[in-house]
């Protein structure tokens, strides 16, 4: 007896596009992995084409005929041929960051200055490199076999056009034959906060946790930033890092820019599993080549990791720089690159600040040099503490020849591994003019009397108060009664005496005779003091405070006949 279940027409059908998806799917995945390993072909044959000195159709021809004297796949025998260029190809990268000339240097990095560059780490940017050693020695370690897979690997993720993809690819095309589950990929904040930007091969819920891990969580992503070195855990007994998920054997390892980290990759494997050396310095020279792909990948991104940096300096409404070092071969600083100038920095020098991205400091600001504000700025990134200076006149260079004195203050503080240097231009003219308007409006003025040197200043207002022309100067502190009405002299006299025995501020209320009559003065004087405390000069603030009598006279005159006024109508004023 036939016991086999019926299948109805409606299930047959849907067993039938069930059964047509899985062999869609295969065919994509398929595809997939023809185009990854396209790349690497085309890459072989571009390198026998050029050694050789064929076409690329006789380079391919000799491709297949190695492939079937070895009986390798083609993919794989070009892998092999490319992965012993790949050696001479990081010797070419180091030689070229060794000779980058800071005049052609790359566009505003905002990640140099998320984080200060540990001790022994060299300093990012421009000066001497050892990561392209350390990857050169990765890359000796690795046997011929593991070579070919790096390669194979590194067409597939410099392919890769989001940095989510990117994740996928190293999991999928890098990691595969390792065990590997799960990665992630993280980048640091300037808190010290961790930014999830790729991940793959986890649950998407689980991901959307861990968008953003706080500086306090001890993860060994975090902890792999920090120490700027991988750690590794192989899951054979729990530990107090958390990395996702529990009970599994994970690794970190830090994803570097010019030797130092800017984030980590997370890989995380279903069970215990210890990586030998082998493995861990092929993962290890895979982590690198994710590394200078998620760099790229951020470069072109308008929402890349630490670009609010830019977007914030861009409001800031002072003349706002970042500089980066530039050190010689015993590690001095010797200039800095302009790694990013805010609109305002070209004023008073007539520069555009777009042409001073990548210059460097001293070529366009070498006044700098003499006025002690480079070493300044040296110092700054030395030791970390803020600089600080008011205003002072310098001498500005403007469109390379003409000199010209300009009142600037500045600023510096150290960012990261850079310098942010800030600074502001003030226009003497303009601010002599906004003082004469307040003190106009005001009714006041601002008085120096030097008696160290006998000499004494009066600002416009002060001359208006006291209806003095300014081409007969300042009044001389023993001179000023000659302007006050005789009555007023006396106290006058005691203000002036008590402010110089004890030292201390006085609020001076007098009058002066003026061609139409009196005029009622406030003066707040206070005395400033030598090193041994005697005192050497009077600072002090007139105002003419009559139209303020006037009102409060006349305020006064009114409540007054108020009130007679309700004496005469038989109440009694309270």
């Amino acid at each position: 007896m036939d016991t086999k279940p019926e299948v109805t027409e409606a299930q047959g059908d849907g067993l039938d596009w069930a059964a047509r998806v899985q062999r869609l799917e295969a065919e994509n995945a398929g595809l997939r992995r023809a185009m990854r390993t396209r790349a690497v072909i085309e890459q072989a044959k571009g390198l026998l084409s050029g050694i050789v000195g064929c076409g690329t159709d006789e380079a391919f021809e000799h491709l297949v005929w190695l492939s079937q004297q070895e009986n390798r796949r083609v993919a794989d025998v070009a892998a092999r041929l490319l992965a012993g260029a790949l050696d001479q190809e990081l010797e070419d990268d180091h030689a070229r960051a060794d000779s980058v000339d800071p005049i052609e240097a790359p566009p505003f990095d905002a990640s140099r200055y998320l984080r200060v560059t540990a001790p022994d780490a060299p300093a990012g940017g421009h000066g001497k490199d050892t990561h392209s050693a350390t990857a050169r020695a990765d890359l000796a370690e690795l046997s011929m076999e593991d070579q070919a897979k790096l390669q194979t690997a590194t067409g597939s993720l410099q392919a890769a056009q989001t940095s989510a993809e990117l994740a996928e690819r190293l999991l999928s095309d890098g990691l595969a034959a390792t065990g590997a589950s799960a990665v992630v990929l993280v980048v640091s904040e300037p808190d010290g906060a961790l930014r999830m930007v790729g991940y793959a091969g986890m649950d998407a819920q689980v991901a959307s946790n861990w968008q953003r891990i706080p500086s306090q969580v001890d993860t060994m992503l975090g902890r792999a930033v920090s120490l700027n070195q991988a750690v590794w855990r192989p899951g054979t007994h729990d530990d107090a890092f958390v990395i996702l998920r529990r009970g599994e054997a994970k690794a970190a390892l830090p994803l570097r820019h010019g030797g130092r980290p800017y984030g980590s990759v997370g890989i995380l494997w279903p069970g215990p599993h210890e990586a030998s050396d082998s493995e861990r310095a092929y993962i290890g020279a895979l982590v690198g080549v994710v590394g200078r792909r998620l760099r790229r990948l951020a470069a072109s991104d308008p929402a890349a990791p630490a670009h609010w940096l830019q977007t914030a300096l861009d409001i800031v409404p002072a003349a706002t720089m970042l500089l980066a070092p530039v050190r010689d071969d015993t590690g001095k600083i010797v200039d800095f690159v302009i790694d990013y100038a805010s609109p305002e920095s070209g004023h008073p020098y007539e520069q555009d600040p777009a042409d001073l991205v990548g210059q460097r400091l001293l070529d366009v600001r070498p006044m700098l040099a003499v006025h002690g504000v480079f070493d300044a700025y040296v110092q700054v990134l030395s030791t970390g503490i803020p600089w600080r200076r008011a205003t002072e006149p310098e001498t500005v260079v403007v469109k390379g020849t003409t000199r010209r004195q300009a009142l600037i203050s500045r600023a510096a503080t150290r960012v990261g591994d850079g310098v942010l240097a800030t600074y502001q231009v003030h226009d003497e003219q303009a601010r002599l003019a906004r003082m004469a308007e307040m003190e106009e409006i005001g009714r006041l003025g601002y008085v120096v009397w030097n008696l160290a040197l006998d000499t004494a200043h009066w600002s416009p207002g002060v001359y208006r108060i006291f209806e003095r022309n300014q081409s007969r100067g300042p009044l001389a502190l023993d001179k000023l009664p000659e302007y006050v009405i005789s009555e007023d002299v006396p106290r006058l006299y005691k203000d002036i005496r008590t402010m110089l025995a004890e030292r201390l501020p006085v609020d001076m209320q007098f009058r002066i005779r003026v061609r139409k009559g009196l005029r009622n003065i406030r003066a707040l004087v206070r005395p400033k003091l030598d090193g041994q405390g005697q005192v050497v000069a009077l600072h002090g603030v007139v105002q003419d405070v009559t139209d303020l009598h006037l009102r409060a006279d006349l305020l006064r005159r009114t409540a007054q006949a108020s009130a007679m006024r309700r004496v005469h109508q038989g109440t009694t004023p309270r």
